[in-house]
C-alpha cells in the first residue's frame, strides 16, 4: 500500500507488538504474583475427579482433589444406588446415600461395588482473602463386561460415552463444574 505521495505506508508492528505483550502481561498478572494461597476459581483450585476400574477388581473407585496443591474447606462424594442406567430416574428422584465427608482436606476417595450408580460429588474451596468457589458434578456410570459407560448431568462437566477397563483409558480425570460462590 502507498500513501499519495508515493511512500510506503508501513504497519505498526513494534506497536503490535508492544501492545500484545502487555496485554500477556495483564492477563497473568494476578497468576504471577504469589500470594501464598491460590485465588478461587482458579486452574490451581479446579477440583477434578478420578475415577478407577482395577484390573480384576470389582470395585470402582473415585478420588476427589484439586489440579493444584491446596486444602479444601469440604468434600463430599454420595452414591445413588437407585441409578437405573437405561431408564434414568430425574436427579430429584435419586436417593443419595453412602456418603463420604471431609473437611479440611486436600483428597477423599471412596469406591463401590455396584455395576449402576450416579455419584455426586461437590468440593468447596475457601480462603479468607483469596475468596470462594464451589466445585460439582453428577455422574452416572455403568459397568458392563470389559467397558465403563458415562453419562454427565451437570452442565459444564464433558465425559465420554464409554471407556474400555482393559485400556489405558483408565484412571480417567474428569474436571468438574465450577459454580462460583453460590454453593450446590
Amino acid at each position: 500500500m502507498t500513501s499519495p505521495s508515493g511512500a510506503r505506508a508501513l504497519f505498526p508492528t513494534p506497536l503490535v507488538g508492544a501492545a500484545t505483550i502487555l496485554l500477556v502481561l495483564i492477563l497473568l498478572t494476578p497468576v504471577l504474583i504469589n500470594s501464598g494461597v491460590p485465588a478461587a476459581g482458579t486452574i490451581f483450585t479446579q477440583a477434578e475427579l478420578i475415577v478407577d476400574h482395577p484390573g480384576g477388581s470389582s470395585a470402582t473407585h473415585f478420588y476427589l482433589h484439586a489440579i493444584g496443591n491446596v486444602r479444601y474447606a469440604e468434600l463430599s462424594i454420595g452414591f445413588a444406588r437407585n441409578y437405573d442406567w437405561d431408564h434414568p430416574p430425574p436427579i430429584q428422584a435419586l436417593v443419595w446415600g453412602n456418603w463420604t465427608n471431609g473437611t479440611d482436606l486436600v483428597e477423599i476417595s471412596a469406591a463401590t461395588l455396584h455395576t449402576t450408580v450416579a455419584v455426586n460429588v461437590s468440593a468447596y474451596y475457601a480462603t479468607a482473602h483469596e475468596g470462594n468457589a464451589w466445585y460439582v458434578a453428577i455422574l452416572g456410570f455403568e459397568v458392563v463386561d470389559n467397558t465403563m459407560f458415562l453419562r454427565s448431568y451437570t452442565t459444564g462437566v464433558d465425559v465420554p460415552q464409554s471407556v474400555s477397563l482393559s485400556g489405558a483409558q483408565l484412571p480417567l480425570p474428569i474436571l468438574l463444574s465450577d459454580i462460583g460462590s453460590g454453593g450446590p
